[in-house]
């Protein structure tokens, strides 16, 4: 799309239209504008509407914002960052986006289809919904981040409803409903409930919208999701382990089936994940969970009181997982300081001293090319300053130890 110099919008290009069955994997195509690709798209998929949808979020993030939300110097680094790295809301919000359009382009842009909207019909409501509530004449204002009015972002939302109802047809187009039908306005959403009860533990909604995070105190804002209230216990993993017929971890103590489970490695953790349903916590999730909304450094507050958590001053070991629930998070979370360093779905390249440092001790020494995996929270083994919720440290995906577990996330439906 276009806008002229008199306000007229121009339909420029639809892209390449995408049918089933053809796969990026065929020698010699290539399917679509990369920057729009979806993580499905990217891995070959059949194609489907929520990839449609996933390119309609980006392109609203570069109409509001000027700016492309995912880059690369290559092909390979670009869908990397399509694959793995969350998309950021700053550049939105600092333009003067609306938190609900900010909301929806996060949930359009999520790395699963099942945490998108269901159709674009769902999609226009929310946007029809935010265009009722938008001011008449709002005054203008220009953004120092974007060097855009904070008013035209009104004319923005119309022009993006205008492409939605042509996806809407396009998407449509097969069908044999009546106009009336694909147009018709999307369910009333249901109130999600504040705590899941799942067949591995208990989890806790961790809502929808804007905090601060890391030692800098940065805006950020992430979709609703849920959390396990504690870390995964030594009776849950044991199950895991029973159904999938796999070994049990190094010295399991199955005797404490209340301890959370250790000597796994991240690949361990991600397929329980999997087994139950559940995926592991992007670190930004992790953090939010960890601290709450309003910046704070531990879970309890901002006081550094060892007494609150199970850290090296208590020398205690390892103890079970729902202890010190009088220190949970304002999320409700237990132990997101001490007792054990927890997996976040985060790769991060080591540095050289890192690398040096697992030399000594992992066989075969690992290299900086090989994954490495975020483990935040700090443990039973370290002191409270290792327990600071915006801190980690990352380690091989391969490597295992006595104070490192996981606990699991979920899309919020």
């Amino acid at each position: 799309m276009h806008i002229d110099a008199s306000g007229k919008v121009k339909l420029m290009d639809f892209g390449i239209a995408k049918a089933e069955g053809l796969h990026l994997t065929r020698t010699g195509f290539a399917v679509g504008t990369p920057y729009y690709m979806s993580p499905e798209q990217v891995r070959g998929e059949p194609a489907t509407e929520s990839m449609d949808i996933y390119a309609f979020g980006i392109l609203l993030f570069e109409l509001l914002t000027g700016q492309k939300p995912v880059e690369g110097d290559t092909l390979e680094r670009l869908f990397f960052a399509i694959l793995n790295e969350p998309l950021k809301p700053e550049p939105m919000v600092q333009a003067g986006a609306p938190a609900a359009i900010v909301d929806l382009v996060l949930r359009c842009t999520a790395k699963k289809p099942e945490g998108r909207p269901r159709s674009f019909t769902e999609v226009i409501a929310e946007l029809e919904k935010v265009t009722r509530q938008e001011p008449a004449s709002a005054p203008p204002s220009i953004s120092p981040v974007a060097g855009r009015p904070v008013a035209l972002i009104g004319a923005v939302i119309t022009v993006v409803l205008a492409a939605g109802a042509v996806a809407v047809y396009f998407v449509t187009r097969g069908s044999t409903k009546p106009p009336a039908a694909i147009t018709a306005t999307a369910p009333v959403k249901k109130e999600l409930p504040t705590v899941l009860e799942t067949e591995t533990g208990q989890m806790v909604l961790v809502a929808a919208g804007p905090f601060l995070a890391g030692a800098d105190r940065h805006s950020e804002t992430l979709p609703a999701f849920y959390i396990d209230r504690t870390e995964v216990p030594n009776s849950s993993y044991e199950r895991f382990c029973k159904a999938k017929q796999r070994p049990l971890p190094p010295g399991f103590a199955a005797d404490h089936p209340d301890y959370p489970v250790v000597g796994i490695t991240f690949v361990d953790a991600q397929e329980f994940a999997k087994w139950a349903g559940k995926r592991l916590p992007t670190a930004l999730e992790w953090e939010k969970a960890a601290r709450g909304t309003d910046g704070r450094t531990y879970p309890w507050g901002n006081e550094p009181d060892p007494g609150r958590a199970n850290v090296a001053e208590r020398q205690a070991g390892l103890l079970p997982v729902s202890t010190f629930s009088v220190a949970e998070s304002p999320f409700r979370t237990l132990n997101m300081t001490g007792n054990v360093w927890e997996f976040v779905d985060d790769l991060k390249t080591p540095s050289a001293q890192a690398v040096r440092s697992f030399a000594a001790i992992l066989k075969p020494p690992p290299t900086a090319t090989e994954p490495w995996y975020v483990i935040r929270g700090g443990s039973f083994k370290r002191p409270l300053a290792d327990g600071v919720v915006y801190e980690w440290t990352s380690i091989p995906a391969r490597f295992s130890a006595p104070d490192i577990g996981f606990r699991c996330a979920k899309n919020a439906e």
